[in-house]
């Protein structure tokens, strides 16, 4: 039993410590292989429900693969694919916006890394570190130049699967250069569950300008002077003290 002035410096100790970073969690409906390869595109989760919070981030696809979700500092942008190759953006989650993926983390304290020469998107993971850590998937944000952007937007059908029926086939865009967001998620064994075969990354973009969009990502390299955000590990620090290790 602890005796009244020992239970005094334990409160105080634990008073005086507070939890920052990322607890390596992530909240996830549907995966991959049932969305894509097995045409199960019910609606398992409403994408209000999933965005509460200035610290989420996050992507999806609609109910129906009916179109593309992006979620960044808890901002939400869907964008749907019309006929004609045209797109409609909303930003915002309405009530009744269902998804049949989606993937999300809350991150509260990111670190912040400046690119200083042109990588690929399926590089950012080994040039942040990612794979010497103890994570086993890991989100991250992208700001800056991009280059050689390919990507699409969903309509209906899997774009991977042949043949993709008429009249479903996704809106694609490409630039080669262009200002935008990617927000994405790196997954050491996801194949099948948070990311397509073969692959370790499942990233989308957002892009504002005389059109606003977010889709999938199907390639791309990001130019140098872009900042990749990445999540600083959960540790306990002594309230009078900042962290000052930089990742």
């Amino acid at each position: 039993m602890l005796r009244p002035l020992a239970l005094v410096v334990v409160l105080v100790s634990l008073s005086a410590c507070r939890t920052v970073g990322w607890d390596g969690t992530i909240w996830q409906k549907g995966t991959m292989r049932e969305v894509m390869r097995d045409g199960r595109t019910e609606e398992r989760a409403r994408v209000v429900e999933a965005a509460r919070g200035p610290d989420v981030v996050g992507i999806g696809a609609l109910t129906g693969l009916a179109g593309e979700i992006s979620i960044v500092d808890g901002a939400v942008w869907i964008t749907r694919s019309l006929t004609g190759r045209r797109l409609a953006t909303t930003q915002g989650a309405a009530a009744e916006e269902g998804a049949t993926l989606l993937v999300t983390a809350s991150v509260p304290e990111w670190v912040e890394l400046p690119i200083d020469r042109e990588i690929d998107l399926e590089d950012v993971p080994a040039w942040a570190g990612f794979p010497n850590r103890d994570w086993t998937v890991a989100p991250f944000v992208v700001r800056g130049h991009l280059l050689g952007l390919e990507a699409h937007v969903l309509n209906g059908a899997c774009p991977y699967r042949e043949p993709i029926p008429t009249g479903k086939e996704p809106v694609r865009r490409s630039a080669a250069t262009t200002f935008g967001t990617l927000v994405g998620f790196w997954a050491r064994d996801g194949a099948g569950t948070l990311t397509h075969a073969d692959q370790t990354v499942h990233a989308h973009v957002i892009v504002r300008g005389d059109e606003t969009w977010t889709g999938h990502v199907d390639r791309v390299r990001i130019g140098a002077g872009s900042i990749v955000r990445v999540p600083r590990d959960r540790e306990h620090l002594n309230r009078t003290n900042s962290v000052t290790r930089a990742y």
